[in-house]
């Protein structure tokens, strides 16, 4: 009877752990459902910054040259816009200045647009930079500016990689 006593004693304490570790989970993933609500971006990209995603209206912009701008629906996944979120709240994005601009370029320059709103508060952050930059070997950035372009080369890589992106039609022309 002992035995039977403790097995089950066993078992009870089991279940309630277990019960435990299941209300911490789903807790936490509604917090995190709850944080990526309030937050959403549009961020604009390209030789004149009219390729974008923009989380507010859930859509996604191509730009096709001589044959104007295409837009799709599109959604991130929770999964994705927690990953953004944390990128920018580890960037502090919401204290970066409204231009990063360092040295002004006149030619080949790609325009990075950001409108950002995280818990309430809009931030814009604005940059021109030349296309063929290479911006990890020029030490007039600072760490800012690098983690500013790594998360633009991550929604950018988002983006390009989503099937709705690759749905569009191929851009015809280029610029100069």
């Amino acid at each position: 009877m002992k035995i039977l006593t403790s097995w089950v004693s066993i078992l009870l304490a089991i279940i309630l752990l277990a019960t435990c570790i299941g209300i911490l989970v789903i807790e936490r993933d509604s917090y995190t459902e709850v944080e990526v609500s309030e937050f959403d971006f549009f961020l604009s990209f390209g030789p004149n910054g009219h390729s974008s995603i923009d989380t507010f209206k859930g859509i996604i912009s191509k730009d096709l040259v001589r044959n104007g701008i295409v837009s799709t629906e599109f959604k991130l996944s929770d999964k994705e816009k927690s990953r953004l979120l944390d990128m920018l709240r580890t960037m502090d994005i919401l204290a970066y200045p409204r231009h990063l601009d360092v040295v002004r370029y006149y030619d080949h320059v790609e325009y990075i647009y950001l409108k950002v709103e995280i818990d309430g508060i809009m931030h814009e952050v604005r940059w021109t930079v030349p296309w063929d930059f290479d911006f990890f070997q020029d030490e007039r950035y600072t760490e800012i500016h690098l983690d500013f372009i790594v998360f633009v080369q991550y929604v950018k890589e988002l983006v390009y990689g989503s099937e709705e992106f690759q749905s569009l039609p191929d851009a015809e022309g280029g610029y100069i």
